[in-house]
């Protein structure tokens, strides 16, 4: 993973640019490269990379959702199939302890995905830049208005595995197999959490999915799954991409996020663990300590030379 790759990178350049201190305490060089190397780990993990799709800056007012771009890490536009699904200004918000809409705007250019027309033919599809592979976090928003609609995100291109929520009742594909769970109000926003594991090299993709989770407890705290499933290879090497599908006019879908960074819980939930800020600042501090014994010292041999 990226911060894996920055941190094995540090090991190997941070000892090399202590060569030129070498009449310096090596003890203290070494726990200068040792403070950088977790110091530089803990930034590249807080700015994690991510799959985001706001639905913000695609106007103000409902358009077919092709007609914008917005979000990062897609490889273009929503393509529809059929007539389609729309952009709506608006948005929806989550509230509950341990979620950020962070990102999700409230102003004129924050909007939603919604249903347009055309029932079972109201879906769209986006693929990524970079296919995704490992274990792999998404989380979403959604609302409907009436007890009888369907709100449908497919993962990848195939309509036979998707998360969602069908007239009241969780809603799960996997393997072209359906499955309902639970029972939720419409006319309320609920969260969708899911962990998607790929065993790119053999058959036993897994899909979690949870509705509304506790998250005070961060990823090692989550509760049972609503849906959990796994023994077929249903994305094959990596997953692609996403499709959204409607039923009902008032069905909505906002805030996606997805990652397969090592920071994927948080990087979806959008709440970093507190200890990952205590350690970068403890770091950052040790750091300047430790610069400004190494300045101090240096002053002191040249005043000492000087005498």
């Amino acid at each position: 993973m990226h911060d894996l790759n920055c941190s094995l990178a540090l090991q190997l350049i941070v000892p090399v640019l202590s060569l030129k201190d070498a009449g310096k305490k090596p003890v203290m060089n070494k726990n200068i490269n040792i403070v950088v190397i977790i110091t530089f780990s803990l930034l590249t993990k807080v700015s994690g990379a991510l799959i985001v799709e706001n639905f913000n800056d695609y106007g103000s007012s409902s358009v077919p959702l092709t007609l914008g771009t917005s979000g990062s890490g897609w490889a273009g536009a929503w393509n529809h199939t059929g007539t389609g699904p729309n952009y709506t200004q608006g948005g929806l918000t989550f509230s509950s302890s341990g979620y950020s809409n962070a990102g999700n705007d409230s102003d004129l250019n924050d909007g939603l995905a919604s249903y347009g027309s055309g029932g079972a033919n109201n879906f769209a599809t986006r693929s990524f830049s970079t296919g995704l592979t490992g274990t792999i976090w998404l989380s979403a928003v959604a609302e409907w208005t009436n007890p009888t609609a369907q709100v449908k995100l497919m993962l990848g291109s195939s309509a036979n595995n998707f998360i969602g929520f069908f007239e009241n009742s969780g809603f799960v594909g996997y393997d072209g197999t359906t499955n309902t769970t639970g029972s939720f109000s419409a006319s309320i926003t609920h969260l969708m959490l899911a962990r998607i594991q790929i065993d790119a090299s053999g058959n036993n993709d897994s899909v979690e999915y949870w509705i509304n989770p506790n998250l005070t407890g961060g990823e090692a705290g989550l509760g049972a799954s609503d849906f959990s499933q796994n023994g077929s290879d249903v994305f094959g090497s990596s997953l692609d991409g996403v499709g959204l599908a409607f039923r009902r006019a008032g069905s909505t879908f906002d805030a996606l996020r997805i990652s397969n960074e090592v920071t994927g819980f948080s990087d979806v939930t959008a709440v970093p663990e507190p200890s990952t800020y205590i350690l970068l600042v403890f770091g950052t501090v040790i750091v300047f300590i430790h610069v400004r014994r190494l300045k101090s010292n240096k002053q002191t041999r040249s005043l000492g030379d000087i005498g």
